[in-house]
């Protein structure tokens, strides 16, 4: 370069390089003076010919946006750029499978749900820009780099119409998604945020509980571009999809007032709203030839929070890559505590918001635009949490397993319940507030590192089961020989635990007036045998920590006979048979039928018969040891005796 000559500062010299760079070039006998600043060179991360027009992946300023305005995608490449056992679903218009940015990483031949057929339908161009967006190739010497490059595609086309049956069939394409191995779903569509359908929360309720193996899918959906504060349907029907709105290359929500001057639409917003992503001239794949958006085999004009959405499937894919252990719960919340809280310093107050537990929110931005590289790190890093479920007015303890360079901090909500002992690196010890103590509670860990601070949460129940709500019913009187049923309805209690049953009369000590046949967590079966005897029949919750409180009703057993007549059987012990006498229990009835039961311990029926004689046989010698309960049934008459078996 002639003339260009290179001058060293040193220590005794009158200024620094910017200073004395100044002074020459105002003294105006220089072209130029400048300093030579030490920067790094900015490398673009992926070689794909159109990769400099993904501002959303590496805003350098194009379209006159803000440059590092992006989703920091170069910093998650450097951990994973994806896995092909991780697979993202498309329920859209299809997919161009053929396209050549695209065939490598499509998986399988999809679904159509207008025909019911295991055979992907390319019914629009609109999926195959999405998907484009998700995994197109990287490197691979075409158009553009897809957010997870190296995972795979499942295309579930179904038409975008509104024809007959349309909201079953995109409920079906949902359930063959899940069902057939998607760890994500894209669905860059939505109706009114006032409509509704069963049929579709159904279907996305099996993909969040369901898929992965009972981990969930990454349900991901579109929030829709009427500019209003109404999140569209299905996005704002569950709290566990994701809800993404579009953001502009300026760090806005796209609105009539946003950067690009393109006043057309803007995307929704509103409490369901959670992440931002890309949405507005996004250069992505198009159709090939003259099918497509543009007449080529890409288009730089895709928009909307259809855009938006597959941006944040694609980062999904990607922590999965990096941990396919989390569950959607995870993904979710690291997304969201990842996420860039942008123009925070001058258009958007992102605030601590009831119902928001993952950081500060906003309204228009939700919590901000997407971080692909802090996501995928969190991701790889992310702790998992142990400890009881139950917690008494004794000490247990609850660790994570937080990475090398991590900080942890513990805490308990609500404190009331809680009598916090101590929390020092991975373990933290606390038992509940006395024992009274009872509700729903939370055990919180802070970890702070490298990839940003991140809380993880298990929820415990303290104390003993509260007062179980709901209604037991029964009758309040029963004959003897009568087998009754007492159910209870709605007995649920958050903790789980057992359901406790006390027979009328307090059964342990009129072991005569009632035969239990079941009790479980609904209802409760008893025989009443003796007259002549009343009481409570009542159900309580019982867990670790005790019993609460009971639902119950006042029983009163009449009629019958029976107690006062001998029933004689032998031997007792008996061994291989008992012999049965019933001489006493035919007295004065003639011609009638006795039905003669044996209960083993649990109330199971193992010998049953009916006999007009007064001698009878049981054969014994194939049931084990163990106590049973011998009972005869003659009209309105019940006779029970106890009997051993000692082979």
């Amino acid at each position: 370069m002639p003339l260009w000559f290179t001058l060293s500062c040193k220590r005794m010299s009158k200024g620094n390089a910017l200073e004395m760079a100044n002074y020459f070039y105002e003294t105006g006998n220089f072209a130029y003076a400048e300093p030579d600043l030490m920067i790094d060179n900015i490398l673009n991360c992926a070689t794909d010919p159109l990769f400099n027009n993904q501002w959303g992946l590496n805003n350098t300023g194009q379209n006159g946006g803000t440059s590092g305005i992006d989703m920091n995608v170069c910093n998650a490449w450097n951990i994973t750029e994806g896995s092909n056992s991780i697979k993202v679903a498309v329920v859209d218009d299809g997919i161009q499978m053929t396209h050549p940015d695209l065939q490598a990483n499509v998986f399988g031949t999809g679904y159509d749900t207008e025909n019911g057929t295991p055979s992907s339908v390319l019914r629009g161009n609109h999926g195959t820009s999405v998907a484009g967006i998700i995994a197109a190739a990287k490197n691979n010497g075409y158009g553009i780099a897809g957010v997870a490059p190296s995972c795979k595609l499942i295309s579930v086309s179904t038409s975008p119409y509104s024809n007959t049956n349309a909201r079953k069939k995109k409920a079906e394409g949902i359930n063959w998604a899940w069902q057939n191995g998607a760890d994500v779903i894209n669905c860059s569509w939505g109706w009114d945020p006032n409509l509704s359908f069963q049929v579709i929360d159904d279907a996305i309720s099996n993909a969040l509980t369901q898929g992965r193996g009972g981990k969930g899918c990454i349900v991901v959906f579109a929030v829709g571009n009427d500019g209003n504060s109404n999140v569209n349907y299905p996005a704002n029907s569950n709290t566990k999809i994701l809800a993404i709105g579009a953001a502009t290359y300026c760090g806005e929500r796209k609105s009539s007032s946003s950067c690009d001057n393109n006043n057309g639409w803007g995307s929704n917003y509103g409490n369901s709203l959670d992440i931002m992503a890309p949405g507005i001239q996004i250069t992505t794949i198009d159709r090939t030839g003259i099918n497509g958006y543009d007449s080529g085999d890409y288009t730089s004009t895709f928009g909307g929070t259809s855009a938006a959405a597959p941006f944040v499937a694609g980062v999904a894919a990607l922590m999965l890559s990096a941990n396919p252990n989390l569950t959607v719960e995870q993904v979710n919340e690291i997304i969201e505590f990842t996420a860039q809280k942008v123009r925070e310093e001058d258009l958007y107050s992102y605030t601590t918001t009831s119902g928001k537990p993952n950081g500060s929110w906003n309204e228009q931005m939700g919590y901000g635009l997407i971080d692909a590289g802090a996501a995928v790190c969190m991701a790889k890093n992310y702790a998992t949490f142990s400890g009881p479920s139950t917690l008494c007015n004794s000490n247990r303890t609850y660790t994570i397993n937080n990475q090398a360079g991590t900080t942890v901090s513990w805490s308990v909500s609500p404190t009331s319940l809680f009598a916090v002992d101590s929390g020092t690196g991975s373990s933290f010890t606390t038992r509940a507030t006395n024992s009274y103590s009872s509700g729903e509670g939370a055990i919180i860990a802070t970890v702070s590192g490298s990839c940003g601070s991140y809380k993880i949460s298990k929820e415990v129940w303290v104390g003993r089961p509260v007062s179980i709500g709901g209604i037991l019913s029964g009758p309040s009187s029963a004959s003897v020989g009568q087998l009754v049923t007492y159910t209870h309805y709605n007995a649920t209690t958050p903790n789980g635990g057992t359901y406790d049953w006390t027979l009328p009369y307090d059964y342990k000590f009129c072991t005569n007036c009632w035969s239990v046949f079941s009790g479980g967590n609904g209802n409760n079966q008893v025989r009443a045998i003796a007259g002549s005897s009343s009481g409570y029949m009542q159900v309580r919750k019982t867990n670790a920590c005790g019993s609460g409180g009971a639902k119950l009703i006042y029983v009163t057993v009449s009629g019958g006979g029976g107690g006062g007549i001998i029933l004689q059987s032998t031997p007792n012990p008996a061994n291989t048979e008992l012999n049965i006498n019933l001489t006493n229990v035919f007295a004065g009835h003639k011609n009638e039928t006795a039905v003669v039961l044996l209960y083993d311990k649990s109330m199971n029926t193992v010998f049953s018969t009916q006999t007009n004689q007064k001698e009878l046989v049981i054969p014994t010698a194939g049931l084990p040891n163990g106590n049973y309960i011998l009972q005869i049934v003659l009209l309105d008459k019940v006779y029970q005796r106890h009997i051993m078996l000692k082979h």
